[in-house]
């Protein structure tokens, strides 16, 4: 999909883990809940419990994280894998 302005109900794909608290979520895929485009930052609600908050009540509790544009990619609705793990411990 062209890069453009994302907006509130915008399905993404992290281009990069997220690392919240002990977890790590890999390619994480959301919906957009609330954006800030001064600061070009989006409340994503993400379709895994990855151990996040609930996105100032916007979302799912442990499903809402705070992301910068660069983050992530705009995706057309398919199916994309999402991975959660626990990173202590982990080899």
């Amino acid at each position: 999909m062209k890069d453009r302005m994302p907006k509130i109900g915008d399905r993404i794909k992290m281009k990069q883990d997220i690392f919240v608290g002990f977890n790590r979520a890999y390619n994480a895929i959301g919906t957009i809940v609330y954006t800030n485009t001064y600061a070009l930052c989006f409340y994503v609600e993400f379709d895994e419990n990855i151990d996040g908050h609930d996105g100032a009540g916007n979302c799912k509790d442990g499903h809402g994280w705070f992301v910068k544009r660069l983050m992530f990619n705009i995706i057309h609705e398919k199916y994309y894998p999402s991975v959660v793990t626990n990173i202590i411990g982990a080899h």
